[in-house]
């Protein structure tokens, strides 16, 4: 599902709980999807999974060592997208395609609007899940905060992101000026959240 989709329905849903659970109107939007475990309510958003499956996806493309073709058709349509996105980036150096991919490289003059794809989208996913994918010679890693992740271990990539941005809910939470502070007392002990599990 497109990301517009998404991020609808995770309002109406934030919305619906918000009037059922009698929350204030300005209950920070990181509370709902932290984890239980951490102290938020551990409910699923449709974005973050929508952003997890995709750049998950794309790393498993790209970092293809059991099948060579499908790792090439992966790395022709990026080197396309980035030599029709970012003239000033050479699309046969690996480290620009990553510089492109992980939102390092500045945006260019190229064409944007008319080339939405994977690895468009993937660019949006990693800076959500604050995720990168380093491409090397011959496979590439999915790097978070706290793994990185090879090819050989591709069937932990989608848990790998969500749990990164899970890490990025934590500090939106705990740096928000009016609710930070409150958060770290209720998150001291496992109570402050049971009744999220009945």
């Amino acid at each position: 599902p497109n990301t517009s989709w998404c991020q609808k329905l995770d309002t109406q849903l934030r919305s619906v709980i918000k009037k059922r659970l009698r929350l204030p109107r300005r209950t920070a939007t990181h509370y709902f999807y932290l984890q239980q475990a951490l102290g938020g309510m551990g409910i699923p958003s449709a974005t973050n999974e929508a952003h997890a499956a995709k750049a998950g996806q794309a790393f498993k493309f790209l970092a293809d060592m059991r099948d060579p073709y499908i790792r090439k058709v992966a790395l022709d349509q990026l080197r396309d997208t980035v030599a029709k996105r970012v003239r000033h980036l050479d699309p046969n150096n690996l480290e620009h395609l990553g510089d492109f991919l992980n939102n390092s490289a500045p945006p260019g003059e190229g064409r944007a609007g008319d080339l939405q794809s994977l690895w468009s989208h993937c660019r949006a996913s990693l800076t959500m899940g604050g995720a990168a994918i380093e491409i090397t010679q011959d496979s590439a890693f999915l790097l978070t905060e706290r793994q990185k992740l090879p090819w050989g271990k591709r069937n932990q990539a989608f848990q790998a992101l969500k749990e990164a941005m899970h890490l990025r809910h934590l500090t939106g939470l705990r740096r928000s000026t009016d609710q930070g502070r409150a958060f770290d007392s209720l998150s001291l002990h496992p109570d402050s959240t049971f009744f999220t599990y009945t």
